[in-house]
């Protein structure tokens, strides 16, 4: 009984090996010829099948069969030749040498099973129902062909998958595909079927490559290239979350938006230098600095500055829509990059860094500037035919050019000119011929040097209708004998306001801060503080509508002041 039981034992162990072996190539021949083969372990057939494991070395092998199986195969040394033929992979496949000719439709069914080494033979591959393949770091797959996912495959890329002629396509609806963190897929054809595509670890690189690219569906990835797609791929999904860099590249690539709103959380970078079709908002929202480059004008329709940190401009931007400052810094940098909008300007908290760049409201209905944060501008230009209103908290630092239609203020907006310095002063150019300057919410600033000892300065409006009141109300600005809030603060008969009569040839005091500021005309005035001397520079305001254009302002010649006047 004992014996029976031990050859039971024997026999079982014998079914169990006798087709499962390794097989090493020692001479040049085909697949399927057993003379090809040093084999360790049982085979009933000497060939290698689903359950063997094969490792070419030294010498040529050549698939011959129309369908060929292995287990794990290890290419070290010698050449392979696929010759066009059907592999049958039930484990891993592994490349760490030798030399792969032809082309061969690899068929993968491990679970789990790996990929590794350097492929870059043509064909086909298939990644049957439920297989489960992870493509190693350290591969690089660069070749012609499709690559074929069925119904519960996972194949997760961590190296670097080059389609040169094809894509990723799903025969049913639950195939997926993963990028890993690291890695990188390009294809060169459209994704076919519904299966997953993920994209989304970081970091990871997507690159559509090609003509024949016409669509890209899914709708998250981590870095996005669209490289050589001169057919205008069409994003066909909704919101697109791209949360590392997109990129244009090649010659005559571009991307036709759908008008598809684009999220993107790294760098906008568009070396085709091509302008994007059919564009809704894009929206920078990542941290750290985010850079939009193009080597020329970049155009964009709405976009969003949405970050935690900056997005600077490495070109000019045109926005044919709104240009949104919610949060985070927007910087033209020190090489002053042009910012032209055409439709409103939103600023709600955002640091807006203009430093002597030039922003261009150049639509044709009416445009605002405005939102609950403040802004300062250097150059400010307007081409707007209709109008431009400014309705928010709004300054600016240089030169105001109104070319065309109205500029102004409405509501609670205020514009401040700001004067920064004894020789940096913001002014108003020329405006175009029907131009005009609308709004009484204006803030003209002037600079008055110090320190300094008290000193007379000769004074002006560029207001319309304000009165010296609006010097006097404010606290810092000393004025003795007009009745304001200083009353006769220096002495009981010092008068620090005065104007010159021309017939008299005399100095007038004002005595009222009723008295109007009349334009053209000059004002002397004395400049201290309440210590009658100035302690810092004084930097005062005139509030309401400027004056524009031609001034008329009488002069007289003769008399006392033998045709003196102050204008």
């Amino acid at each position: 009984m004992v014996r029976n039981l031990y050859f039971l034992a024997l026999a079982s162990l014998f079914s169990l090996t006798s087709f499962a072996a390794s097989f090493t190539s020692t001479t040049t021949g085909n697949w399927n010829n057993p003379a090809t083969w040093t084999v360790v372990g049982l085979d009933s057939d000497g060939i290698p099948d689903a359950d063997d494991d094969v490792t070419i070395s030294g010498v040529t092998v050549t698939l011959n069969l129309a369908s060929n199986f292995c287990r794990d195969l290890t290419i070290s040394s010698g050449t392979f030749n696929l010759n066009n033929r059907v592999l049958r992979i039930y484990g891993d496949l592994t490349r760490t040498g030798g030399t792969i000719l032809g082309s061969a439709a690899f068929h993968f069914y491990a679970s789990p099973g790996t990929i590794t080494g350097l492929f870059t033979s043509g064909g086909n591959w298939y990644f049957p129902a439920n297989s489960d393949i992870t493509i190693d770091p350290s591969t690089v797959i660069q070749k012609s062909g499709t690559f074929n996912l069925y119904s519960g495959t996972i194949v997760t890329n961590q190296g670097l998958v080059r389609l040169t002629g094809g894509g990723i396509s799903y025969n049913t609806a639950s195939g997926t595909w993963i990028n890993a963190a690291g890695s990188t897929l390009q294809v060169s054809a459209n994704f076919t079927g519904t299966g997953t595509l993920d994209c989304s670890a970081n970091p990871n690189t997507m690159i559509f490559n090609g003509a024949a690219i016409t669509g890209i569906r899914r709708t998250t990835y981590h870095h996005l290239t669209i490289q050589n797609c001169t057919s205008a791929p069409i994003l066909v999904n909704a919101t697109y979350t791209i949360n590392g860099n997109l990129r244009i590249v090649g010659s005559g690539s571009t991307l036709d938006c759908n008008n598809i709103s684009i999220d993107l959380a790294g760098n906008w970078t568009n070396t085709a230098n091509t302008s994007c079709l059919n564009m809704a908002t894009v929206t920078f929202l990542g941290g750290g600095t985010q850079t939009i480059t193009r080597p020329s004008t970049e155009r964009f329709n709405d976009l969003t500055v949405s970050t935690t940190g900056t997005v600077q401009l490495a070109t000019g931007i045109l926005l044919t829509g709104d240009l949104l400052l919610s949060t985070g810094t927007f910087d033209v940098t020190a090489t002053n990059y042009s910012v032209n909008v055409r439709g409103d300007f939103t600023n709600d908290g955002v640091n807006f860094m203009a430093n002597q760049g030039t922003f261009t409201l150049s639509g044709t209905a009416v445009q605002t500037i405005g939102g609950a944060g403040s802004t300062q501008f250097y150059n400010i230009t307007t081409t707007n035919t209709t109008s431009v209103n400014v309705t928010g908290t709004v300054s600016m630092e240089n030169l105001l050019s109104v070319n065309a239609g109205s500029f102004g203020t409405a509501g609670a907006g205020t514009f401040t000119l700001l004067a920064n310095g004894s020789v940096t002063y913001a002014n108003i150019g020329p405006l175009g011929a029907t131009s005009t300057l609308t709004g009484t919410g204006w803030i003209n600033q002037s600079y008055i040097n110090g320190p300094a000892t008290g000193y007379w300065q000769f004074l002006g409006t560029s207001i319309n209708g304000n009165i010296l009141n609006d010097w006097d109300s404010d606290t810092r600005f000393y004025m003795s004998g007009v009745g304001g809030n200083d009353g006769n603060a220096c002495c009981p008969t010092f008068r620090s306001v005065r104007t010159y009569n021309t017939a008299g040839g005399n100095w007038v005091n004002v005595t009222t801060i009723a008295t109007a500021l009349v334009s053209g005309q000059g004002f002397m005035v004395w400049m201290s503080d309440n210590n009658q001397n100035l302690t810092a520079p004084l930097i005062y305001d005139d509030r309401g509508t400027p004056n524009f254009g031609d001034i008329t302002y009488a002069v007289t010649a003769g008399g006392g002041g033998g045709g003196f006047n102050l204008v």
